[in-house]
Parts: C-alpha cells; sequence; structure tokens
C-alpha cells in the first residue's frame, strides 16, 4: 500500500469496497488516511498493467469520443472553459500565452486555447495514440518528470480531471508550478469525495472511476497539496453542470439497475452506434431521474456540497 501523498502516512481505515468502473468485475477497497482523511484506491494497479483500462474507446479518436449531439455539448463546454481560462490571465501584458494541459487527451481543450493564439502543449500517458491531426498543438508523452519542458515558462497549466489518475499527484504539482511563470494560473479539477453524491452512493458512485483514479480528493485535500507552492486560491467552486448532473443520473442507474456498471455512459460512446437502439431505452429511464439530479445540484450548489470541485490558484 502506497503511502499518503499528502501527509506520508501509510495507516489508513477500510471504507468499502468498490467494483471496477468498466466491468464491474474486480473489486477494490477504498480507504482513508488517519492523519489527513485523503482517500485512496487499494490496491494501486501497477503501470505495466493500466494500459488496459485506457484503451482507444476510453479516449475516443481525434474527430468525436460520443454520438454527435454530445459530442456537440463536450466541445461546446471545452470553448467556454477556453474563454473562462483565459479571463484570468487579462491583466498579463503578453498576448501569446503559453499552456500546458496535462492529461490533455484528444486535445479538445488545447484545440480551443489555439484558436486563441495560445501556444498549446499537451502531455499524456506513454502509450497515448497521438493524433495524426493535432492543429498544431504539441503533444508530450510519459512523465511530467521525463519532458524537456524549460522551468517558468508557462501562463497556464491545466490538470482537469487528471491529478486522481496520477500515482504522485503532490509530485506533479510540484513539478507544474516549477514550470509556471510568476502570475502564471493554475487550473484543477477533481470529483468531489466530500460531496452529497459520493456519501449517497458510495460504491455506485459514477465518479470514484475505479482503478483509474488512484485518489479520491476533497477541497480540503487540495488546499493543503497547494498551500505548500508558491500559490494563491483565487476561486474554488464545486458547481459543473455535466459533471454533476450526470454523475447523479449514471450513479442512480447504478444504484437502480445493479449489474454490469455505467451502461448509460458507455452507450452515449460513438463506438457504441451499433447499439443505438439500447441507448433510446435508456434514455427515457434517464429522463425519470432527471428532475432529481436537478434538484440535487441546486440543493447542493446552496450548500457547497457539488460533486465536483474547481480551483484556479495563482502563482506568487
Amino acid at each position: 500500500m502506497k503511502n499518503c501523498p499528502i501527509c506520508e502516512t501509510s495507516s489508513a481505515d477500510f471504507l468499502y469496497n468498490a467494483k471496477d468502473f468498466d466491468n464491474g468485475i474486480a473489486t477494490f477497497r477504498l480507504l482513508r488516511c488517519c492523519r489527513c482523511g485523503l482517500v485512496r484506491t487499494n490496491p494501486h494497479v501497477p503501470d505495466n498493467l493500466l494500459s488496459r483500462y485506457y484503451t482507444n474507446s476510453y479516449y475516443g479518436n481525434r474527430k468525436n469520443k460520443f454520438h454527435p449531439w454530445l459530442e456537440y455539448l463536450t466541445r461546446t463546454g471545452a470553448r467556454n472553459r477556453a474563454k473562462y481560462l483565459l479571463h484570468f490571465l487579462n491583466d498579463s501584458a503578453e498576448n501569446n500565452f503559453r499552456v500546458l494541459d496535462i492529461g490533455c487527451g484528444r486535445g479538445v481543450l488545447l484545440d480551443e486555447l489555439a484558436k486563441r493564439n495560445c501556444d498549446c502543449h499537451g502531455l499524456e500517458r506513454h502509450d497515448f495514440p497521438v493524433p495524426v491531426h493535432h492543429h498544431g498543438n504539441s503533444y508530450h508523452l510519459g512523465n511530467l518528470s521525463n519532458q524537456l519542458l524549460p522551468t517558468n515558462s508557462f501562463n497556464l497549466v491545466v490538470i482537469w480531471h487528471v491529478l486522481e489518475h496520477l500515482p504522485e499527484p503532490k509530485k506533479t504539482l510540484q513539478q507544474a508550478v516549477g514550470l509556471m511563470k510568476t502570475g502564471a494560473v493554475l487550473a484543477l479539477a477533481t470529483p468531489n469525495f466530500a460531496s452529497r453524491q459520493a456519501r449517497w452512493f458510495g460504491a455506485n458512485w459514477f465518479h470514484l472511476d475505479i482503478p483509474r483514479h488512484f485518489w479520491h480528493f476533497t477541497p480540503e485535500n487540495l488546499i493543503t497539496i497547494c498551500s505548500e507552492f508558491e500559490l494563491e486560491l483565487l476561486e474554488q467552486s464545486d458547481r459543473s453542470f455535466e459533471q454533476n448532473i450526470f454523475g447523479f443520473l449514471q450513479s442512480a442507474l447504478n444504484r437502480f439497475f445493479p449489474g454490469k456498471p455505467n451502461r448509460l455512459y458507455k452507450l452515449m460512446h460513438s463506438s457504441a452506434q451499433q447499439q443505438k437502439w439500447k441507448l433510446f431505452l435508456w434514455l427515457p429511464i434517464a429522463g425519470l431521474v432527471f428532475p432529481l439530479a436537478l434538484f440535487e445540484y441546486l440543493l447542493t450548489s446552496k450548500t457547497n456540497k457539488g460533486a465536483t470541485i474547481i480551483q484556479y490558484w495563482k502563482k506568487c
């Protein structure tokens, strides 16, 4: 069992067992650190076996990952996120911002930032299939520590729903901060294990994503880590409409229809086009759950217990 990356403690309390995200067959334990409360997946799948959980269907191809209507929403969300990220840099005297997206996937966010004259760099796993048409974005494969990237050179570093996938998240954050210029912005997002969704759904919670997620953070966990570096918290939120709403929908379906997990999510992938008729069977059921998901989103927005942690930090 790995030591806690926040406080280096090895002792942890057992919370519950959960099945793997893709097939619902392999069983993993969730353990909470006895000192700082960070939750971990146990055991961690070793790196030489992780590739089976990061297949082409997980990433999607360059053109699309989801059905066309959902792909449109995904790209619209990336466009809005790019605009919001750059507004933090409005006071900068520079015009062409240098951006590093750690865990960039197929580069949907990078594409939107590139349209806004950013010099875009993306980092992915060593076995990631780099798109042939990458729109001028630079892709780097492997660990961040192995990249020949100049220190103090980036205006914006994005780690969006990626930190929980990394075996050494604190080390990655430290290295990322070292690549940032003074005044640069770090954008973080992870699922929120302190959310009501995580508490209500337990092992059925969609955002556990076991075993790809090694760590399950709370806002306090991230603040504890980032406060050790030269960072100032600019903004924090737990509101992500698409992540929180769909997280509730799929988690509820996992609870009501046990067995093979996350079936609606998988049917939304473009690779499931031949099973489109199954998707249309699930959509009316999801429609019945949607009002509850919307109510939960509005409720948790008032109580700061939403299913997503979003933080923006500035390097001092």
